[in-house]
């Protein structure tokens, strides 16, 4: 069968990918940003949109996460660690401030939320 080679990158509606063997597993999980496993770690879609973005914005790089959910989680991972104190406002989604609180809170970070008209006071404005 012939090689097909499409001018954009197609949309891959797939959830999972396929490996030619058990070999090609293993080296997955020796190198698992050489290949693709399952969509919600990452296909050539959602890289494609990073590398975009990151263009755009003239960033340093890029992700594009399966929710805002891990979207949120993973912005405040990058910046904060264990026995840093992160502040929120108040009026956020309640599944948002359920993972911050509970999750963050297991890991060592305290979060506290802060209510709409005081925002500018702490941010010191």
């Amino acid at each position: 069968m012939a090689q097909i080679h499409p001018k954009t990158t197609p949309i891959y509606q797939t959830s999972v990918f396929t490996f030619e063997d058990l070999n090609d597993l293993e080296l997955y999980f020796e190198q698992p940003d050489q290949k693709y496993m399952y969509s919600r770690y990452g296909n050539p879609n959602s890289d494609e949109l990073a590398e975009e973005v990151n263009k755009l914005e003239e960033g340093e790089g890029a992700v594009a996460t399966s929710s805002g959910m891990s979207a949120i989680l993973t912005a405040v991972l990058t910046y904060c660690q264990s026995g840093d104190h992160l502040l929120c406002a108040e009026e956020i989604y309640g599944g948002s401030a359920a993972l911050l609180s509970q999750e963050l809170t297991r890991m060592g970070i305290a979060v506290s939320y802060v209510p709409s008209q005081e925002l500018y006071t702490w941010m010191g404005m």
